[in-house]
């Protein structure tokens, strides 16, 4: 379980680091081509947070934030899927309690 970092950080050792590494390393071995960073969807349970204080949206910008930062297209499933609203349907339907 990586430790979260800092956005731009670019150690292997942390998610924020991992992450920027990955698109450099993208960047660099397709450098012609239109790279597009997806991020994950809603989860029943994205309100845990970890061990390092993290929820699943502190994830999400991170992912969303860095791509920015090395131009990348980004497809925000995490704001823009119907799968979410349908899990923010049966959560308010039905009343869970997350």
């Amino acid at each position: 379980d990586a430790v979260f970092g800092e956005i731009g950080d670019k150690t292997e050792w942390s998610f924020c680091g991992a992450v920027a590494l990955l698109y450099e390393k993208l960047q660099a071995k397709f450098p012609s081509a239109k790279i597009i960073v997806m991020t994950p969807t809603h989860r029943t349970n994205e309100s845990y947070i970890n061990a390092h204080g993290k929820c699943l949206r502190d994830y999400v910008e991170a992912i969303k934030v860095t791509a920015k930062i090395y131009s990348l297209y980004v497809v925000d499933l995490f704001v823009d899927s119907v799968f979410s609203k349908v899990i923010k349907f049966i959560i308010s339907t039905f009343s869970l309690q997350l």
